[in-house]
């Protein structure tokens, strides 16, 4: 397999993903989603399964998990294994745009930190919205424009950091999103970030000993690789003010 060309497909080797406020903001949603009481609920976007496994270790509930990359579904399931959580998950590759599932499925769907990329975010929303059971709820995390008309090289960056066809919305467009799924009862609320606090809520989320082999990975792709190593220079090459302009949103909608 040849070298990828986004931060994202970096992260994947280095088995670690992230998003905008940690696990406060996935405890939130799961407060929010009244995740406790359900029984089996899905993951979209679970990456290398943190959030599913943690779920289903403290709950007890059956997760599914979701994602496009292969390698990340294979980090999920060795992930669900060395917690000793197999029976409870369940992970497979899938596009939210075209959810493999029926309708009202599921007792909760979650996404973090996944909207950003499908090219039709509306008919994103609406996939989650079908394959939820009446009265239940749909939580999202996402990165978002908290305030308005960003300069390009802020636009730019966010896009890069992200991945190369990553597109932020507004707090309001993403509300709208909930709204014109047909979702009701809505919650959402945009957070403001600072890169330390980011910073510390990855090493709180995934451990010290997890972020030591991480790292690893992540300075042996810089030091072998040119064309990964010019893109996670540009990562951390953030603009002036861009966290004037860009945070990150929670937002709850019930069906």
């Amino acid at each position: 397999m040849g070298v990828q060309n986004t931060i994202f497909d970096i992260q994947a080797r280095v088995g670690i993903t992230k998003h905008l406020g940690g696990q406060d903001a996935t405890d939130e949603i799961i407060r929010l989603c009244e995740i406790e009481n359900a029984k089996h609920i899905l993951d979209v976007g679970a990456g290398t399964g943190f959030t599913a496994v943690y779920i289903a270790k403290k709950y007890g509930i059956k997760v599914t998990g979701i994602d496009l990359s292969e390698k990340m579904v294979a980090a999920a399931q060795a992930r669900a294994k060395r917690e000793k959580v197999e029976e409870l998950t369940d992970f497979r590759t899938a596009d939210v745009q075209e959810l493999p599932f029926d309708d009202s499925t599921f007792d909760a769907v979650i996404c973090e930190s996944v909207l950003a990329f499908p090219a039709d975010k509306q008919k994103a929303v609406n996939q989650m919205a079908r394959v939820l059971k009446p009265g239940k709820f749909l939580g999202i995390n996402e990165g978002a424009w908290i305030k308005k008309d960003p300069p390009e090289d802020v636009i730019a960056w966010v896009a890069q950091d992200l991945s190369h066809n990553a597109r932020l919305l507004t707090h309001e467009e993403w509300t709208l999103l909930l709204v014109n799924a047909g979702l009701k009862e809505l919650f959402t609320r945009p957070y403001k970030i600072t890169m330390k606090q980011e910073a510390k809520r990855v090493i709180s989320r995934y451990g010290l000993k997890e972020m030591i082999g991480a790292w690893g990975k992540s300075f042996s792709i810089f030091f072998r690789e040119r064309q990964s190593r010019e893109i996670l220079k540009e990562s951390i090459k953030m603009p002036k003010d861009a966290l004037k302009y860009f945070g990150y949103g929670i937002y709850i909608g019930r069906k």
